[in-house]
């Protein structure tokens, strides 16, 4: 959360190198030259102190050392005024160089301070209260360590205003009764090197908080520019902050972290190990989603920690694809080391059936074997294209009767029983295309509609409109069910018991029609059973494209 601030922030500086254990955004060298100005206020104050003394004739002020001290701290400083310049924190031998000029300082202006009190009556003026603005300098300039440095220096040079004072030592009267007025300037001085210094320290504490405010505004924007979620949890499990997306996710409503409860199940356990990314289901206005979540921190039990959450649905989507694609790879490398090895017994049984069909007389029989040769010489077609598929090439079309077709594949899924399969149509209607891959994709769909139900097919040709021709096969099964329809032609996903069917059958399908130029449309008939239509065009296929330029990570979308 973020809490009201009422006062005006200050323009947020940006972090400088090696600041970075600093309290304040002001680099160490800025402040050293802020010191500067501070000291030359200082040394206008001793000078005009000094003036005043030499009037009024003060006899507890030795003008000469005060003069000395003056004198030598001009010079100081616009020697230090010259070398500064040469400061810039860019480097840890730059950084280590400020941080020994920080301490020659301190050691300076305490110095310079019990010079001063040594030559104007000793530890009872007044003045030595200014000690304690050199602790006040030294954290703002060195931070913790400029503090206990000028501490100690300020405390050091107090016991020597003491012991001086004590062996008489002092390089003017002590000072027994400060006057009233002394005291009254040294308070007024006081107040307002106070009032100073808090104003100093307030300006770089509004800076700080307006860069933290900034960056903090920047993270926000950024998590909900990448839809991320971010939840910050306190030491004792309280949400402290959740930004839109992470509330969407894991609202947490009680105000307390727990891990969503999907995930807790999953693992067995209520506590993630940190900076490990686990994932689980989320829904959100009915869609699925993965969701990634990431613990960062929590090392001990009781330690802050926060949780990140990141859509992972299209991460996960692409590994399936590419588990996919690698297991049609590895198919496709089986296939064409098959088709290889199939060669030469398809050849040797297509010579055997010819010459066999010389021998015999019986109409049966001669039909038979001409079918063998017919079947032997579609698998050495199909083997020389499955070996081809490094090299592509056009299909092969040619005049097609429908009929021909069809009852090709009704022999090859049924064999004799030809009341299986009742046809209906024009016995004449042809078209180009390619009869290979059309009775691929009828073996397909007869085998199918075989597998759905004992009842007769029904195959019908048509021509629903000028240069089309229309397939249709009609099975009497008990239909697909909304889950099926929609996942019909993704690979490997099949409806039948293992063993029984690779999930092949539709995608391959739906790519040799898209070859043909044709429309594989698969949808539940209106009586019973499932409908599945061809539809291929009557002319030529001049610029079809080859099977095997169909991309495997992109298969068509028929419709369903």
């Amino acid at each position: 959360m973020i809490f009201k601030y009422e006062r005006k922030i200050l323009p947020a500086m940006p972090p400088q190198p090696g600041d970075s254990s600093s309290c304040f955004v002001v680099p160490k060298a800025d402040r050293l030259r802020w010191l500067i100005y501070l000291r030359w206020l200082a040394l206008s104050a001793v000078a005009a102190g000094l003036l005043l003394a030499s009037w009024l004739r003060f006899p507890w002020v030795a003008l000469r050392p005060v003069a000395v001290a003056l004198v030598c701290g001009v010079l100081y400083n616009l020697a230090f005024f010259s070398r500064q310049k040469r400061l810039t924190p860019s480097l840890d031998s730059e950084l280590a160089a400020i941080d020994r000029e920080l301490a020659r300082h301190v050691l300076a202006d305490v110095g310079a301070l019990t010079i001063l009190l040594l030559a104007s009556g000793g530890l009872r003026n007044p003045i030595c209260m200014f000690y304690g603005f050199h602790v006040v300098l030294g954290a703002m300039l060195g931070d913790r360590g400029g503090a206990i440095l000028a501490a100690g220096v300020a405390t050091v040079g107090i016991a020597t205003l003491v012991a001086a004072e004590h062996l008489g030592l002092l390089f003017s009267a002590p000072l027994l009764s400060p006057p009233l007025w002394l005291c009254g300037i040294v308070a007024v001085l006081a107040i307002l090197s106070l009032a100073y210094f808090s104003l100093s320290v307030l300006g770089f504490v509004e800076r700080e908080q307006g860069r933290a405010l900034h960056n903090y505004q920047l993270l926000l924007s950024a998590l909900d520019r990448l839809q991320v979620g971010l939840q910050l949890v306190g030491a004792d499990g309280r949400l402290l902050l959740s930004n839109p997306r992470a509330t969407q996710i894991h609202p947490c409503l009680s105000g307390r972290f727990s891990l969503p409860a999907a995930l807790a199940l999953s693992l067995g356990k209520t506590a993630l190990p940190s900076g490990v990314p686990h994932r689980f289901a989320h829904t959100q206005a009915g869609e699925s989603q993965i969701i990634e979540i990431l613990q960062l921190g929590g090392d001990t039990p009781h330690a802050p920690r926060a949780y990140l959450y990141a859509d992972r649905t299209e991460a996960a989507v692409d590994e399936q694809r590419a588990m996919m694609l690698e297991r049609l790879a590895s198919l496709g490398r089986v296939m064409q080391e098959v088709a290889h090895e199939l060669n030469t017994p398809l050849a040797s049984i297509q010579t055997l059936a010819v010459d066999l069909s010389h021998a015999i007389h019986s109409p049966d029989a001669a039909e038979s074997v001409s079918l063998i040769v017919d079947e032997a010489r579609r698998c050495q077609s199909i083997s020389r294209e499955l070996l081809a598929t490094a090299r592509p090439g056009p299909p092969s079309p040619v005049s097609t009767v429908l009929f021909e077709v069809i009852k090709r594949a009704r022999r090859l899924v049924y064999g004799r029983r030809r009341d299986t399969v009742t046809l209906h149509g024009d016995p004449l209607l042809a078209c180009v295309t390619d009869a290979d891959r059309l009775l691929q994709v009828l073996v397909n769909l007869l085998q199918n509609a075989s597998d759905a139900s004992d009842n007769p097919v029904v195959v019908t040709v048509s021509s629903p409109a000028p240069r089309i021709v229309e397939i249709t096969v009609l099975d009497h099964g008990p239909g697909l069910t909304p889950e099926v329809e929609q996942k019909l032609f993704v690979p490997f996903v099949s409806t039948k018991p293992p063993g029984q069917g690779t999930g092949l059958g539709l995608y391959t399908c739906a790519r040799l029609a898209q070859a043909l130029h044709a429309e594989l449309h698969i949808r539940n008939h209106p009586g019973a059973g499932v409908c599945a239509s061809l539809r291929l065009p009557t002319d030529t296929l001049s610029s079809s494209p080859d099977l095997s330029t169909v991309s495997a990570a992109s298969p068509p979308t028929p419709q369903t």
